[in-house]
Protein backbone atom coordinates (compact mmCIF):
# COMPACT_ATOMS: atom_id res chain seq x y z
CA UNK A 1 0.00 0.00 0.00
CA UNK A 2 1.62 3.36 -0.87
CA UNK A 3 0.40 6.93 -1.13
CA UNK A 4 4.07 8.69 -2.60
CA UNK A 5 4.16 8.75 -6.14
CA UNK A 6 7.79 9.49 -6.54
CA UNK A 7 8.98 6.04 -5.98
CA UNK A 8 11.18 5.89 -8.50
CA UNK A 9 13.08 8.72 -7.05
CA UNK A 10 14.27 6.72 -3.86
CA UNK A 11 17.87 5.69 -4.33
CA UNK A 12 19.45 6.43 -0.26
CA UNK A 13 17.18 3.40 1.28
CA UNK A 14 18.00 3.97 5.14
CA UNK A 15 16.98 0.74 7.22
CA UNK A 16 16.50 0.09 10.42
CA UNK A 17 17.82 -3.23 12.12
CA UNK A 18 15.96 -5.08 14.76
CA UNK A 19 12.71 -6.29 14.24
CA UNK A 20 13.21 -5.00 10.77
CA UNK A 21 15.75 -7.68 9.59
CA UNK A 22 17.27 -8.89 12.82
CA UNK A 23 14.98 -11.05 15.34
CA UNK A 24 15.64 -8.82 18.48
CA UNK A 25 13.45 -10.58 20.43
CA UNK A 26 15.74 -13.90 19.92
CA UNK A 27 18.99 -12.05 20.49
CA UNK A 28 17.65 -10.52 23.78
CA UNK A 29 16.10 -14.28 25.34
CA UNK A 30 19.15 -16.15 24.56
CA UNK A 31 21.67 -13.06 26.10
CA UNK A 32 19.58 -12.52 28.80
CA UNK A 33 19.28 -16.47 29.57
CA UNK A 34 23.33 -16.50 29.52
CA UNK A 35 23.10 -13.73 31.71
CA UNK A 36 21.04 -14.95 34.63
CA UNK A 37 22.75 -18.46 34.20
CA UNK A 38 26.16 -16.44 35.10
CA UNK A 39 24.38 -15.33 38.09
CA UNK A 40 22.70 -18.27 39.18
CA UNK A 41 18.75 -17.55 38.90
CA UNK A 42 16.42 -19.20 37.98
CA UNK A 43 13.00 -18.80 36.40
CA UNK A 44 13.96 -16.96 33.17
CA UNK A 45 11.60 -16.92 31.17
CA UNK A 46 8.95 -15.00 33.66
CA UNK A 47 12.20 -12.44 34.20
CA UNK A 48 12.89 -12.17 30.57
CA UNK A 49 9.70 -11.10 29.91
CA UNK A 50 9.66 -8.41 32.93
CA UNK A 51 13.60 -7.55 31.58
CA UNK A 52 11.70 -6.91 28.16
CA UNK A 53 8.93 -4.75 29.26
CA UNK A 54 11.16 -2.52 31.47
CA UNK A 55 13.80 -2.27 28.83
CA UNK A 56 11.30 -1.10 26.20
CA UNK A 57 9.76 1.51 28.54
CA UNK A 58 13.34 2.86 29.21
CA UNK A 59 14.23 3.12 25.31
CA UNK A 60 11.06 4.70 24.60
CA UNK A 61 12.14 7.21 27.34
CA UNK A 62 15.72 7.92 25.63
CA UNK A 63 13.43 8.55 22.68
CA UNK A 64 11.63 10.74 24.40
CA UNK A 65 14.58 12.86 26.06
CA UNK A 66 13.27 11.59 29.59
CA UNK A 67 15.97 9.35 30.51
CA UNK A 68 20.09 9.79 29.64
CA UNK A 69 21.40 6.98 27.95
CA UNK A 70 23.99 6.21 30.78
CA UNK A 71 21.23 5.86 33.24
CA UNK A 72 19.42 3.04 30.91
CA UNK A 73 22.01 0.78 31.77
CA UNK A 74 21.63 0.50 35.39
CA UNK A 75 17.89 1.27 35.55
CA UNK A 76 16.44 -1.65 33.40
CA UNK A 77 18.03 -4.20 35.68
CA UNK A 78 16.83 -2.26 38.53
CA UNK A 79 13.20 -2.32 37.52
CA UNK A 80 13.29 -5.34 36.63
CA UNK A 81 14.50 -7.25 39.99
CA UNK A 82 12.64 -5.03 41.48
CA UNK A 83 9.62 -6.08 39.64
CA UNK A 84 10.15 -9.37 39.77
CA UNK A 85 10.84 -9.13 43.87
CA UNK A 86 15.04 -10.77 43.29
CA UNK A 87 17.76 -9.62 45.57
CA UNK A 88 21.05 -9.61 43.67
CA UNK A 89 24.35 -9.17 44.96
CA UNK A 90 26.25 -8.40 41.29
CA UNK A 91 26.19 -4.49 41.20
CA UNK A 92 23.57 -3.93 38.23
CA UNK A 93 26.11 -2.08 36.09
CA UNK A 94 28.19 -5.26 35.85
CA UNK A 95 25.12 -7.47 35.23
CA UNK A 96 24.35 -5.20 32.80
CA UNK A 97 28.16 -5.73 30.99
CA UNK A 98 27.57 -9.45 31.01
CA UNK A 99 24.09 -9.14 29.20
CA UNK A 100 25.75 -6.48 26.55
CA UNK A 101 28.55 -9.00 25.82
CA UNK A 102 26.69 -11.85 25.47
CA UNK A 103 24.12 -9.72 23.05
CA UNK A 104 27.20 -8.40 20.71
CA UNK A 105 27.91 -11.65 20.10
CA UNK A 106 24.24 -12.12 18.56
CA UNK A 107 23.00 -10.99 15.06
CA UNK A 108 20.36 -13.09 14.18
CA UNK A 109 18.20 -12.26 11.32
CA UNK A 110 14.68 -12.44 10.74
CA UNK A 111 13.49 -15.48 8.02
CA UNK A 112 13.85 -13.73 4.30
CA UNK A 113 15.99 -10.84 5.65
CA UNK A 114 19.27 -11.59 3.66
CA UNK A 115 18.50 -12.88 1.04
CA UNK A 116 15.97 -8.88 0.85
CA UNK A 117 19.70 -7.85 1.58
CA UNK A 118 21.19 -9.28 -1.68
CA UNK A 119 18.32 -8.50 -3.88
CA UNK A 120 18.49 -4.94 -2.29
CA UNK A 121 22.12 -5.17 -3.14
CA UNK A 122 21.67 -5.86 -6.60
CA UNK A 123 19.44 -3.20 -7.24
CA UNK A 124 21.14 -0.57 -9.60
CA UNK A 125 21.98 2.85 -8.57
CA UNK A 126 21.15 2.87 -4.64
CA UNK A 127 22.67 3.04 -1.24
CA UNK A 128 21.95 0.82 2.05
CA UNK A 129 22.13 2.45 5.07
CA UNK A 130 21.77 0.57 8.31
CA UNK A 131 19.87 3.01 10.80
CA UNK A 132 20.09 1.97 14.87
CA UNK A 133 19.53 3.02 17.75
CA UNK A 134 21.50 0.92 19.88
CA UNK A 135 24.69 0.37 22.38
CA UNK A 136 27.94 1.01 20.53
CA UNK A 137 28.85 -2.30 21.71
CA UNK A 138 25.90 -4.21 21.26
CA UNK A 139 24.46 -2.55 17.83
CA UNK A 140 28.46 -3.16 16.77
CA UNK A 141 29.05 -6.99 17.74
CA UNK A 142 25.45 -7.93 16.22
CA UNK A 143 26.15 -5.96 12.65
CA UNK A 144 29.61 -7.68 12.93
CA UNK A 145 28.65 -11.05 13.54
CA UNK A 146 25.83 -11.09 11.49
CA UNK A 147 27.98 -9.83 8.25
CA UNK A 148 25.25 -7.93 7.30
CA UNK A 149 27.72 -5.14 7.07
CA UNK A 150 29.03 -6.59 3.59
CA UNK A 151 25.69 -5.47 2.11
CA UNK A 152 25.62 -2.00 3.52
CA UNK A 153 27.42 1.19 1.93
CA UNK A 154 26.93 3.02 5.40
CA UNK A 155 25.90 2.52 9.23
CA UNK A 156 24.69 4.59 11.67
CA UNK A 157 24.82 3.77 15.31
CA UNK A 158 22.73 5.94 17.52
CA UNK A 159 25.50 5.80 20.85
CA UNK A 160 28.35 6.42 18.20
CA UNK A 161 26.45 9.52 16.34
CA UNK A 162 25.43 11.28 20.16
CA UNK A 163 22.15 11.10 18.76
CA UNK A 164 19.38 8.83 18.85
CA UNK A 165 16.01 8.46 16.24
CA UNK A 166 13.86 9.64 16.04
CA UNK A 167 15.87 13.44 16.78
CA UNK A 168 16.38 15.42 13.44
CA UNK A 169 20.31 15.88 14.33
CA UNK A 170 20.21 11.95 14.22
CA UNK A 171 18.96 12.18 10.50
CA UNK A 172 21.05 15.45 9.95
CA UNK A 173 24.17 12.85 10.07
CA UNK A 174 23.06 10.37 7.82
CA UNK A 175 21.78 13.25 5.26
CA UNK A 176 25.71 15.07 5.67
CA UNK A 177 27.12 11.91 5.37
CA UNK A 178 25.49 11.06 2.11
CA UNK A 179 25.86 13.74 0.82
CA UNK A 180 22.80 13.98 -1.37
CA UNK A 181 20.47 17.00 -0.44
CA UNK A 182 17.25 16.12 -2.02
CA UNK A 183 15.66 14.27 0.81
CA UNK A 184 12.74 12.58 -2.12
CA UNK A 185 15.86 10.69 -2.96
CA UNK A 186 16.03 8.95 0.60
CA UNK A 187 13.53 5.94 2.10
CA UNK A 188 13.86 5.42 5.75
CA UNK A 189 12.09 1.94 6.37
CA UNK A 190 12.11 0.34 10.00
CA UNK A 191 9.04 -0.81 12.01
CA UNK A 192 9.12 1.86 15.28
CA UNK A 193 6.13 4.90 14.69
CA UNK A 194 8.21 6.20 17.80
CA UNK A 195 11.97 6.16 16.09
CA UNK A 196 11.52 5.53 12.02
CA UNK A 197 8.77 6.97 11.21
CA UNK A 198 8.58 9.97 13.60
CA UNK A 199 12.31 10.52 12.80
CA UNK A 200 11.42 10.18 9.24
CA UNK A 201 8.53 13.16 9.90
CA UNK A 202 11.00 15.19 11.80
CA UNK A 203 13.53 15.04 9.20
CA UNK A 204 10.90 15.46 6.22
CA UNK A 205 11.87 11.98 4.46
CA UNK A 206 9.81 9.72 3.12
CA UNK A 207 8.81 6.34 5.03
CA UNK A 208 7.82 2.94 5.06
CA UNK A 209 6.12 1.36 7.79
CA UNK A 210 7.06 -2.25 7.93
CA UNK A 211 5.09 -5.04 9.99
CA UNK A 212 6.86 -8.43 9.38
CA UNK A 213 3.79 -10.64 10.79
CA UNK A 214 1.33 -8.01 8.84
CA UNK A 215 0.08 -6.14 12.06
CA UNK A 216 0.37 -2.64 12.33
CA UNK A 217 1.17 -0.89 15.66
CA UNK A 218 -1.99 1.21 16.53
CA UNK A 219 -1.26 5.49 16.05
CA UNK A 220 0.10 5.48 12.53
CA UNK A 221 -3.12 7.74 11.90
CA UNK A 222 -1.17 10.61 13.42
CA UNK A 223 2.08 10.12 12.00
CA UNK A 224 2.76 10.78 7.62
CA UNK A 225 3.50 7.33 6.52
CA UNK A 226 4.03 6.81 2.81
CA UNK A 227 4.12 3.30 1.90
CA UNK A 228 3.22 -0.08 4.29
CA UNK A 229 4.64 -3.28 3.44
CA UNK A 230 4.00 -6.51 5.47
CA UNK A 231 6.58 -8.34 3.11
CA UNK A 232 10.14 -7.65 1.87
CA UNK A 233 8.67 -8.70 -1.29
CA UNK A 234 6.24 -5.84 -0.75
CA UNK A 235 9.31 -3.25 0.20
CA UNK A 236 11.40 -4.33 -3.39
CA UNK A 237 8.38 -3.43 -4.89
CA UNK A 238 8.02 -0.27 -3.38
CA UNK A 239 11.35 0.28 -4.66
CA UNK A 240 11.11 -1.00 -8.21
CA UNK A 241 8.14 1.50 -8.52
Amino acid sequence: MCYNQHMESYIHILLDLDDTVFDFPQSEKIAFGKTMEKLGIDNVDSICKIYTEENIKCWKQIEQKTLAREDMFWKRWANTFEVANIKVDTPFLEINSIYMTELSKLGIYLPGAEDFLKELRALPGHTISLITNGTSQSANGRIKASGIDRYADYIFVSHDIGYDKPDVRYFECVLNTIKDPDKEHYLVVGDSLTSDMKGANNAGLPCCLFAKDGKFPEGAEILRIDHRASSYAEILNILKG
